[in-house]
């Protein structure tokens, strides 16, 4: 009989017995196989409950999914949309639909251009939300609102701020303790 110190080392023993398998020779041989299948890269044989590491393809997936440093063009656009729908005094929460926000935006936007002062309010708003480095106007935003989706100028610059190019080559992102790095996509 195994004497036992404390209750940790029970669990432990307790959990080894569940465990082991019948036959040692199958152990052996399994370790083995699988030992070989993990040096040639190849999934292995489960005999235990743990689970297989996730293959390259898989990590990328799970990352380009599920990063909280990973920001996609098309949420870019929108919160670009929204800010400029508050900057023209327009609240996106007061709208049942996208498509009667962008009228609003439209409808505030032909206001302001045509008030006497409204070229420069137009100025100071591209340059606020930073339309200006982005070399795109208020009015291409606003146009773009309608189908967020679409590869207009808009996405077009985002994408370039991004780092990617027009075919979706090389992206920068932001890794979890804030370093940049380039990925290909």
């Amino acid at each position: 009989m195994t004497s036992i110190s404390s209750t940790n080392e029970a669990a432990l023993l307790i959990l080894q017995q569940t465990v082991s398998p019948v036959n040692s020779s199958e152990t052996k041989k399994s370790d083995g196989d699988n030992l070989v299948a993990i040096a040639h890269g190849q999934p292995t044989r489960q005999t235990s409950g743990m689970t297989p590491q996730p293959t390259a393809a898989q990590s990328k997936i799970s990352e380009s999914l599920f990063s909280v440093n990973d920001r996609s063009v098309t949420q870019m656009k929108l919160d670009l949309i929204d800010r400029a729908g508050e900057a023209l005094g327009v609240k996106k929460s007061d709208y049942a639909s996208m498509d009667e926000f962008v009228a609003a935006m439209k409808k505030a936007f032909s206001d302001l251009k045509s008030k006497p002062d409204g070229q420069q309010a137009i100025a100071k708003i591209e340059r606020d939300l930073g339309l200006d480095k982005l070399g795109i106007s208020l009015d291409d935003l606003i146009n773009s609102a309608g189908d967020p989706d679409k590869n207009d100028k808009v996405t077009q610059a985002l994408k370039k701020q991004l780092g990617e190019d027009a075919e979706g080559g090389s992206v920068l992102r932001q890794d979890e303790i804030g370093r940049y790095r380039v990925v290909s996509a």
